[in-house]
């Protein structure tokens, strides 16, 4: 497994495409034209970041023509959908080259492994199949040269310098722009590390200094596990996450092109790293097992113990019931599933073990006073509600599937019970808010039930 603090995928600088089905390989060649050719600049490279980026270059295609530059893995089936990273016009001399693609791949594909990527006609068929891919050229993931070594050090050296209570966090995802740290500093007893994009904007992770105050106010956010502060300046979009933990002040500073969102999800990525400046595994004695990398941040970042619970298996490679094999983790009360086809912060889903459990119960009628789903006809009390909107939502729970209902669990008790596609809530008025709303152990059940 691959060591290091940036864990980017397919992603075209500054562009995040949608999927597409692509079918049948061939297109048009005119009369005294090579066929269509790609050519990568470099054509393989470690899952990290490159320097310099991969260049696409098209030789022989009809000039005028919008290409569509797709990405999947090789052994992926020819009509799954796969994400655009890039899109250009094809000049009078049929070629066209695309500069600036950050090429990478999750960090448990192994060495060898090869990632296609075509070229596609975007042009809808007339007859409603699938797109034409006209070239194709492969990208094969390789060990050498990986500059992870270099990157790890440096964040070693961060993890030195740092009292050993305090927590040292490098992102795991970073907008595409944004390319290994460039800059480390310690000034005033705070250490920073920064991060430069070629347009000279600018990322910093600040550590030390102690907590941060709590803006004038300013409503907080969750930042693992902390309250947490978005701070403006002059009316400009947030410029700054901030936390403290531990007596110790975080901070991540974005310059002015860098959104709120992408602030959030960077904060949300952070995982710590270790002495030798990888990420940290956090091991659990409770169960004897460990978490680490991508699953480890989106554990992190998705409520950690309270709604996944304690990782109850290894990493592994599973068949999904979708019939393609993906590396999974199991969890108490989720499976955590590896997609590298998607674009981070997609990258990581969550197992829809709720439909496994409890197909979805027929539509009914909206309710006064409840929230209604169209999308499977039921509705959600205020305070489920509440509790769903606070802790993921959609992204984490997916829609209800069921009402409110009493169900005999796992232990022989009756309990109020609700089913989504990824959870089941459970009221449990034993205990006193907010532990009296649970979630169903999933993942034990899983394993359970495969013998594991």
């Amino acid at each position: 497994m691959r060591r290091g603090c940036l864990r980017l995928f397919l992603i075209l600088l500054g562009l995040v495409g949608g999927p597409l089905a692509v079918g049948t390989f061939g297109g048009p060649v005119g009369a005294g034209r090579a066929a269509p050719a790609l050519t990568l600049v470099p054509d393989h490279g470690p899952c990290a970041v490159l320097n310099p980026p991969t260049v696409v270059q098209g030789n022989g295609f009809p000039p005028g023509l919008a290409i569509d530059v797709t990405a999947r893995r090789a052994e992926a089936p020819l009509n799954q959908p796969r994400a655009v990273i890039g899109r250009a016009t094809v000049g009078v001399d049929g070629t066209f080259t695309l500069h600036g693609l950050l090429w990478g791949c999750a960090p448990q594909v192994p060495h060898g492994t090869q990632l296609v990527i075509e070229a596609v006609d975007p042009t809808p068929p007339a007859d409603g199949g699938y797109l034409t891919v006209l070239a194709r050229a492969i990208f094969t993931k390789t060990a050498a040269g990986s500059p992870d070594v270099a990157t790890d050090a440096a964040w070693a050296a961060q993890r030195a310098r740092v009292p050993v209570g305090a927590a040292v966090y490098c992102p795991t995802w970073l907008p595409a722009r944004f390319q290994q740290p460039a800059e480390f500093s310690d000034r005033g007893g705070t250490l920073s590390v920064g991060y430069r994009s070629p347009d000279n904007g600018g990322l910093v992770f600040a550590i030390g200094g102690g907590n941060s105050a709590e803006p004038s106010g300013q409503e907080p956010i969750t930042v693992h596990g902390y309250a947490g502060y978005l701070l403006h300046s002059d009316g400009s979009p947030p410029i700054q996450v901030t936390w403290g933990e531990a007596g110790t002040g975080y901070a991540v500073r974005g310059s002015k092109d860098v959104t709120r969102d992408e602030l959030l999800q960077i904060a949300a990525s952070l995982a710590p790293v270790g002495a030798d400046g990888a990420f940290a595994p956090q091991c659990f004695p409770e169960t004897g097992k460990c978490a680490t990398g991508r699953f480890l941040a989106y554990w992190l970042a998705h409520g950690g113990l309270a709604l996944n619970g304690y990782p109850v298996g290894d990493e592994l490679d599973q068949q999904l019931e979708d019939g393609n094999t993906y590396r999974v983790q199991y969890f108490e009360r989720v499976r955590l599933e590896l997609h590298p086809e998607n674009p981070p912060p997609y990258d990581v889903l969550l197992g829809q073990f709720g439909r496994r459990f409890h197909p979805a119960d027929p539509p009914v009628a909206p309710r006064d006073g409840a929230t209604f789903f169209a999308a499977t006809g039921h509705t959600v009390a205020p305070d489920l509600l509440a509790y769903w909107q606070a802790r993921g939502g959609l992204a984490q729970f997916g829609y209800p599937l069921s009402e409110e209902f009493r169900e005999t669990l796992e232990d022989g008790k009756t309990y109020t019970v609700q089913y989504f596609e990824r959870a089941r809530f459970e009221r449990h008025p034993e205990h006193a808010p907010p532990d009296d709303m649970l979630l169903g152990q999933f993942g034990r059940r899983i394993l359970a039930e495969a013998g594991r």
